[in-house]
């Protein structure tokens, strides 16, 4: 039987909120829920998670409570890189000191942070080449980043980071001027 990718979605979801329905779905919630489930990392289920939590919120606030019982909310997780129009926030091969380029954006997410209180983001790192030490640069991107917004006033505390190595990159190719491309961080709105 081949079911529509709609009614596995719903069916997933609710397995996962059968027991405690959550006021709010987020990608985050849903990848979280599945990888207690499942027992993997819940990096492993982001992009998935982000995905259906934007197919949700093409619901009416009346078909999610059918399908979840309770009334809920669903927010839709974005980069504010897209969001701001930010120009890219790259780094130099091997290097997890910020580039101009990087801090003349990341200026642009502090001011959003300083009219949005309330926001909380999540900077992930990246890096383009695969070896034993690109998670670790990746991380330290992602605390780079988070540490000049702290010394643009921004609390530590309504920032997460999180280094993915190069899992995700944006451009496969072995031409060299084409990676760079996957040297980044990519700041999400987790909270508003």
């Amino acid at each position: 039987m081949n079911l529509p990718a709609s009614a596995v979605a719903f069916a997933l979801i609710s397995i996962f909120f059968v027991e405690e329905v959550m006021a709010q779905i987020n990608g985050e919630s849903i990848a979280t829920y599945i990888a207690i489930d499942s027992g993997n990392p819940r990096e492993d289920y982001l992009n998935y998670s982000y995905k259906l939590a934007t197919t949700l919120k093409l619901l009416t606030p009346q078909q999610l409570e059918r399908v979840f019982g309770s009334v809920v909310g669903v927010s839709l997780p974005y980069t504010l890189n897209e969001q701001l129009e930010l120009g890219e926030m790259n780094f130099d091969g091997g290097s997890a000191d910020l580039t101009r380029g990087a801090l003349e954006e990341l200026n642009k997410v502090a001011e959003f942070l300083a009219f949005n209180p309330k926001a909380r983001i999540s900077i992930e790192g990246h890096a383009w080449y695969q070896d034993d030490r690109s998670q670790a640069l990746s991380e330290a991107r992602a605390t780079a980043a988070m540490n000049y917004l702290s010394e643009m006033g921004i609390s530590p505390d309504r920032i997460e980071t999180v280094g993915y190595g190069a899992a995700r990159p944006l451009v496969e190719s072995d031409d060299l001027s084409e990676t760079i491309a996957n040297r980044r961080v990519e700041i999400r709105v987790v909270e508003e």
